[in-house]
């Protein structure tokens, strides 16, 4: 029993912690855009490697992707959005780098 509470909590507290570096990143704190960065990539990467299978291709989109949010990231509005907001700026990419039709 005392795990399982245990494991909530850590949940809450790393959600929590995350949120706190989204807020952080959208006022313009670099280490914490850098953070989330360094939780995201492989999600990332397998979603770009998804569509073009390639893994140099999969890689550009990504470095894209990353300059694009690190550009952008001030008009995120609500923090809990992020992984849908990265993801479509990494589907964006990938629709003006590799035909999307």
């Amino acid at each position: 029993m005392e795990a399982l509470m245990n494991v909530s909590y850590q949940a809450l507290s790393d959600e929590n912690s995350e949120t706190f570096l989204i807020k952080k990143a959208i006022n313009g704190d670099a280490e914490s855009f850098t953070e989330l960065m360094k939780i995201y990539k492989t999600y990332l990467y397998k979603i770009a490697f998804s569509y073009v299978k390639d893994e140099q291709k999969a890689l550009d989109i990504l470095q894209e992707c990353v300059y694009r949010a690190l550009l952008n990231i001030e008009k995120l509005k609500t923090p809990k959005f992020f992984k849908t907001w990265i993801t479509k700026i990494l589907i964006n990419v990938r629709c003006v780098r590799h035909s999307c039709w």
